[in-house]
C-alpha cells in the first residue's frame, strides 16, 4: 500500500503511527434536512436519537419563534457509544457542541445514549447556535446564558415537553441575587473569571430567565411581556438601565426581593410545551474507514496524537482529501514536501470537493511565506477553490477563498464570498470576525459594528474578544 509514497511522506506517515486509534469499521452515515449523523449503532437506535435531536431543535424554534434557515450547514452528529473511543474525543463525560468553519459538530459520548435528557452541556451550546442562527436579535449576555440553560435541560415526553428544570440552581449563592444588576450588565462571558464565578454567573442568568418566563405559574405577576419590551430596546441599542427602568413595572429593588421569594419556594412549576410533529427520513449512506478516519481526525484535532493517528490511517488508504489535507499542515515550512502531497493528492481517485479546497488552502499558505511566487501561487489557489465550487459549495470555501481573492484584487468577489459564509454560518464566530474585518476594509462600519459586536458578546476567549474589541474601538464613532 505504501509503495507508491515519496520516501520523506513515507516516513512522516510512518512515524505517525504509534498511538492507539478508535474504530474506523462498520460507520454509517444519515442525513436528513437539519443533520448528518455518523454512528456504528443499528438504523433503529440511530434513528432515536435524529428524532430527540429533531424534537428538541423544533421545540426551541417554536417557542422563541426562530427563523427557518434553509441555507444553514447542517449540524453533524458523531455518536462514539464505546467508552474507550470516546477517550480520544471527550471534553466530558457526555457530550458537546463545537462551531468550526467547516461546520457545526456535536458529539455524543456513551453516558445515556438511550436518551439524549441530561446532555445539558451539548445542548446549552446547542440552544445558543439555534437563537445565533435564527434570530436577528442581539440579546443581552444574561438572557443569552440564561435562556440555553433554561432549555438545555428540555425533557421529551409521550406528548409534550418539559422545560425549565434548574439543574444549575445549586450554584446560586447569597450573592447571586444581591448582584443581579451586575449580571444584567455583563457583557461578554469572557472576562467573568474562574470556573466558579462563572457557574455562578450562568446559575444567576438561569434564574432571571426562568423566573421572568416562570413567574406566573408560579403566584408570581407575568413579567413576559415587559421582558419582551426590555430585549428590544436592548436590540436597538439602548443600554441595560434605560431599558430596564422603561419596560418593567418594578424597581431592580423590587425585582431582588421577587427573585428571594422563588428561590425560596421548594418546588416550582415548570413549563409544558406541545410536542412538535416530526417526522424523521433519513438517507443512510455507508462510510468508508479512509472517510471517517479523516473526519474523526478534524473531530480530535489533526495536530493531536490522535488526530496525526487517524489522518495517517486515512493516508494509508489512499484518500485523496487526507493528503491534501498534509500539504496545508507542510505549507509552512516546507514547500517541496507540501507540493509533494498535492501531487499525491491528485492522483487519487477520491478526491472530493473537500480536498480540492484543502489544496486551494495550501497554494495560498505557500503563498504566504513566497512572496516572489505569490501571484502564481494566489492563482493556482484561486483555480483550485474554483475547481472545489463546481463540485460543492462547502461552507470553508467562503471562508477561505476571500483572502486569495483579495489580494489578487476581486474585491467584490471576496466580500461575496464572506456573505455566502455568514448565510451558511451565522453563528460562527471566526466566519463573524472575518466579516467584521473586511466590512472595515470596505468601510461599511454599521454592519462592521454588528460582526464584531457579535464576536465580543459570544466568544468565552478573552483574546479573541480583546482582538475584535481593538479593532471595534478602531472604528469612527457614530
Amino acid at each position: 500500500m505504501f509503495r507508491f509514497l515519496p520516501a520523506l511522506l513515507l516516513s512522516t506517515v510512518m512515524s505517525l503511527y504509534s498511538y492507539a486509534m478508535p474504530n474506523t469499521v462498520g460507520w454509517h452515515a444519515y442525513q436528513t434536512d437539519h443533520f448528518v449523523l455518523y454512528s456504528t449503532k443499528s438504523k433503529q437506535a440511530v434513528e432515536k436519537i435524529l428524532y430527540e435531536f429533531e424534537i428538541f431543535r423544533a421545540s426551541v424554534h417554536n417557542a422563541l419563534d426562530l427563523k427557518q434557515q434553509k441555507t444553514l450547514v447542517p449540524v453533524e452528529i458523531y455518536i462514539l457509544d464505546d467508552p474507550a473511543d470516546f477517550t480520544y474525543f471527550a471534553r466530558n463525560n457526555a457530550g458537546y457542541f463545537h462551531d468550526t468553519v467547516y461546520g457545526p459538530k456535536i458529539v455524543v459520548g456513551p453516558e445515556r445514549l438511550d436518551s439524549l435528557s441530561g446532555q445539558t452541556i451539548l445542548f446549552h451550546e446547542y440552544v445558543h447556535y439555534l437563537m445565533r442562527s435564527g434570530s436577528g436579535f442581539r440579546y443581552p449576555t444574561w438572557y443569552n446564558e440564561g435562556i440555553a440553560e433554561y432549555y438545555s435541560t428540555l425533557e421529551i415526553k409521550d406528548d409534550h415537553v418539559v422545560v425549565g428544570k434548574g439543574t444549575i440552581r445549586k450554584s446560586l449563592n447569597q450573592g447571586s441575587i444581591a448582584n443581579i444588576n451586575a449580571t444584567m450588565q455583563q457583557i461578554g462571558t469572557h472576562n467573568i473569571g474562574d470556573n466558579r464565578k462563572r457557574d455562578e454567573y450562568y446559575a444567576a442568568s438561569w434564574l432571571l430567565v426562568n423566573f421572568f418566563s416562570l413567574s406566573a405559574v408560579n403566584d408570581l405577576p407575568d413579567y413576559r411581556d415587559q421582558l419582551i419590551q426590555y430585549l428590544i430596546a436592548f436590540n436597538q441599542g439602548t443600554n441595560h438601565d434605560t431599558a430596564f427602568a422603561s419596560s418593567f413595572d418594578i424597581k431592580m429593588s423590587d425585582l431582588k426581593s421577587q427573585l428571594k421569594k422563588y428561590t425560596r419556594k421548594r418546588r416550582l412549576n415548570l413549563a409544558r410545551l406541545p410536542l412538535p410533529s416530526v417526522t424523521v427520513k433519513a438517507i443512510e449512506s455507508e462510510v468508508s474507514p479512509a472517510d471517517i478516519s479523516r473526519e474523526l481526525a478534524f473531530l480530535a484535532n489533526p495536530s493531536s496524537d490522535t488526530g496525526a493517528e487517524l489522518m495517517a490511517n486515512a493516508v494509508s488508504l489512499d484518500d485523496g482529501d487526507a493528503m491534501a489535507y498534509m500539504a496545508i499542515k507542510s505549507a509552512g515550512s516546507k514547500a517541496a514536501v507540501t507540493q509533494q502531497w498535492i501531487d499525491k493528492a491528485l492522483l487519487s481517485d477520491s478526491l472530493s470537493a473537500e480536498g480540492l479546497a484543502s489544496i486551494a488552502i495550501a497554494y495560498s499558505t505557500l503563498a504566504k511565506y513566497s512572496p516572489k511566487s505569490s501571484p502564481a501561487l494566489l492563482t493556482q489557489s484561486k483555480q483550485y477553490f474554483e475547481k472545489a465550487l463546481a463540485i460543492h459549495k462547502l461552507p470553508q470555501i467562503h471562508f477561505f477563498y476571500p483572502d486569495v481573492l483579495w489580494k489578487l484584487g476581486l474585491q467584490q468577489q471576496a466580500i461575496d464570498h464572506i456573505g455566502a459564509a455568514i448565510i451558511a454560518m451565522p453563528a460562527n464566530i471566526a466566519v463573524n470576525m472575518k466579516a467584521g474585518e473586511y466590512m472595515v476594509r470596505i468601510n461599511n462600519y454599521p454592519y462592521a459594528r454588528h460582526f464584531i459586536g457579535n464576536v465580543i458578546n459570544w466568544s468565552e476567549s478573552s483574546q479573541v474578544a480583546k482582538m475584535a474589541q481593538a479593532l471595534l474601538n478602531l472604528l469612527p464613532k457614530k
